[in-house]
């Protein structure tokens, strides 16, 4: 599940500190004479631990579309950027798990009518930094999700610039437990997972499977003295194009050294679903 962030014209923004007047920064590459795949980008520029090449790094996200006819755009990203969050949430113990109650007590909390609140739970977010905080959430995730992006405020100008509706957000999964914030009862067990996770990205990497052009895109927020968010976007599109220029000539069998989901398959073979996600930090 990814969300772009909500845009309006700079002139509607609020004048309170809790929005951010923001723009796009840009840079487009023609890999329409290069052979590199999105796998390429991905393990070359995000997959890669710093510690071994053959190992999956923390916090990197890719959301592909193989087949054109079936999805155009691939989006792939990590942690970078003085906005970028990791958040996860966890949903209060159901009644029906966490503690003895009748029938009748699990009956009415699961239809909304208990003392515990079927959407209440706890939020950890957790910034590129490291630093954590937790807090409770008395009316779910969506609204505090709904209220952060409604933080971000970009040109329309910026926007229209792009193929594509992905302006940056969270990028992530709702857990079927969250089912009772879509207008579904409350889940009658607890997952040991957590109910719902999401990174909020600012920079990000785009590639059009029908024009062949690689995009990278990052959040500037105006009038800042950082210009972290620009300086990964040079960094991503200068390790791009170097990348391009080594997929040119290479042939169609070969593979990348270190770059291939082949090359680093033994590294995540064999684990659970619980594994994998601890993979991500989430």
């Amino acid at each position: 599940l990814g969300r772009a962030g909500v845009v309006q014209a700079l002139g509607d923004e609020r004048d309170d500190d809790t929005h951010v007047r923001a723009s796009l920064v840009v840079r487009v590459m023609d890999a329409s004479t290069s052979k590199v795949t999105t796998e390429d980008i991905f393990w070359s520029c995000f997959g890669s631990s710093s510690s071994s090449s053959s190992s999956v790094a923390d916090d990197v996200w890719w959301l592909d579309s193989a087949d054109e006819s079936k999805g155009r755009f691939s989006y792939m990203g990590h942690r970078s950027g003085e906005s970028w969050r990791r958040v996860t949430f966890a949903l209060d113990p159901s009644p029906a798990i966490g503690q003895p109650t009748s029938e009748s007590a699990k009956v009415s909390w699961r239809s909304g009518g208990a003392d515990i609140a079927p959407k209440s739970g706890t939020l950890t977010v957790t910034d590129a930094s490291g630093a954590t905080r937790s807090e409770y959430l008395k009316g779910g995730l969506l609204p505090w999700l709904d209220e952060k992006l409604n933080e971000r405020t970009f040109t329309r100008e910026d926007v229209a610039a792009l193929p594509f509706d992905f302006t940056g957000g969270f990028v992530g999964y709702l857990g079927y437990e969250m089912r009772n914030e879509c207008d579904s009862l409350p889940p009658k067990y607890d997952s040991p997972l957590p109910d719902a996770a999401f990174f909020l990205v600012d920079t990000f990497v785009a590639f059009d499977h029908v024009t062949r052009r690689v995009f990278v895109v990052g959040t500037s927020r105006l009038n800042s003295a950082s210009s972290e968010s620009p300086e990964e976007v040079e960094r991503l599109a200068n390790a791009i194009e170097a990348l391009m220029k080594d997929c040119a000539t290479r042939n169609d069998d070969a593979q990348l050294s270190g770059t291939s989901t082949r090359s680093n398959a033994d590294d995540v073979r064999g684990l659970d679903a619980a594994a994998l996600l601890e993979r991500t930090k989430f």
